[in-house]
């Protein structure tokens, strides 16, 4: 499976996101059984990221611990 990274900086809009990984994940009839993809959101820490909004999510990676497949 391969994995969809997306790069989060502190205030990013938490709706651009959303609806891309969203997208990517489900098929016309809900989630697909086999995704092909998978999301994964790196940033600066480990620490949570903040949107606007004032969501907040953990990313899985950070800039020098991205896989290098």
């Amino acid at each position: 499976m391969k994995e969809i990274l997306y790069i989060l900086l502190d205030k990013y809009a938490a709706h651009e996101m959303i609806f891309l990984s969203q997208a990517i994940n489900e098929g016309e009839m809900g989630p697909r059984e086999c995704p092909k993809y998978i999301n994964k959101v790196v940033a600066i820490s480990m620490a949570p990221v903040t949107s606007i909004s004032g969501t907040r999510i953990l990313p899985d990676y950070t800039f020098d611990s991205v896989p290098h497949d």
